[in-house]
């Protein structure tokens, strides 16, 4: 006998209910489909090598160059400075324009480019005198001035008188028939009455006083001296001569608050240093010979080879 077994099998939803397939018209599958990221692994040595070479190149280019080298991090705006630059003879601490400040000029006798009024210098005819005491150079009178009257000051520079040639000259009316109506000949136009050749006497010991401002019209920044911190600096600028190197040493070598940096600097006594500037009221100043020195330039130097005369006489 042969048993012939049917199974009937019977697919049960997981989901007693079933989304439907449109919504108002829109496919479900589409309205409710989102977004994910696919990754692919790229396994060619070539390939990945330019990868990462140009992620570096990225890199060095924007921390290196941008950042470091450019200071791409900072904002920059054009400065416009102003500077007031005055001139005062040496006193005791006070203001000259004050009746009872008293000047601290050395006597003309301690001053060695002065005539001493004895049998060491021998008067010449030139107005000159030959002193035992500074043989290389002529010597002359000296006279006191005032700041104001010592300095001629331009907008943003000052020129300190270190000698003075100075003349009295009356027009000769011999060269004229009827002023201004010239005669047939002159053979002296001015005829001089007076002159003197005066050095200024303690020149170094005079001081500039130093007023600035820094203006930034882009950006509405304003300071000014009162409000900044500087210092002078003392040091080569490349031309700089054995002797110039000489004289800067020995500025920083007398100044105990000589530092070899601007900020955080440790004592030297050597150029090149940074000196701190004297104080009055919140304005900074330097006596004459301190700039000379930190220049590297001495008045007692001789002007230019062969002229015979000092840098005090021909100037700077």
């Amino acid at each position: 006998h042969l048993a012939l077994v049917i199974t009937c099998c019977f697919a049960m939803p997981l989901c007693p209910c079933r989304c439907p397939r449109t919504l108002c018209g829109v496919d479900v599958d589409e309205l409710f489909a989102y977004s994910t990221t696919k990754s692919i692994k790229i396994r060619d040595a070539r390939l990945g090598l330019l990868h990462y070479s140009l992620m570096l190149f990225i890199m060095v280019y924007i921390l290196v160059y941008q950042l470091i080298a450019q200071l791409g991090y900072l904002k920059f705006a054009a400065a416009q400075n102003s500077v007031r630059l005055t001139l005062q003879e040496p006193t005791a601490g006070c203001n000259p324009n004050d009746s009872s400040c008293k000047d601290t000029f050395l006597p003309i006798s301690q001053l060695p480019s002065c005539c001493s009024q004895n049998s060491s210098c021998q008067a010449a005819s030139d107005g000159s005198c030959h002193c035992s005491y500074r043989p290389s150079f002529k010597d002359y009178n000296c006279t006191w001035l005032g700041g104001e009257d010592a300095a001629v000051i331009r907008e943003s520079s000052i020129m300190i008188t270190t000698f003075t040639h100075e003349y009295s000259q009356t027009l000769n009316t011999s060269c004229f028939t009827s002023f201004p109506n010239a005669a047939s000949e002159c053979d002296n136009l001015w005829i001089v009455s007076s002159k003197a050749v005066l050095f200024t006497a303690d020149v170094e010991a005079y001081t500039v006083l130093i007023d600035h401002s820094v203006t930034s019209p882009s950006t509405g920044l304003a300071t000014t001296s009162r409000q900044m911190k500087g210092m002078l600096f003392v040091g080569p600028d490349g031309s700089s001569s054995a002797g110039a190197k000489a004289i800067q040493d020995e500025l920083c070598r007398s100044r105990p608050d000589a530092v070899d940096a601007a900020s955080g600097g440790s004592p030297t006594d050597a150029a090149p240093c940074y000196l701190k500037p004297s104080d009055a009221g919140g304005l900074d100043y330097f006596t004459v010979g301190t700039l000379l020195q930190a220049m590297g330039v001495s008045l007692e130097s001789e002007s230019y080879p062969g002229s015979g005369h000092s840098a005090r006489y021909e100037g700077l």
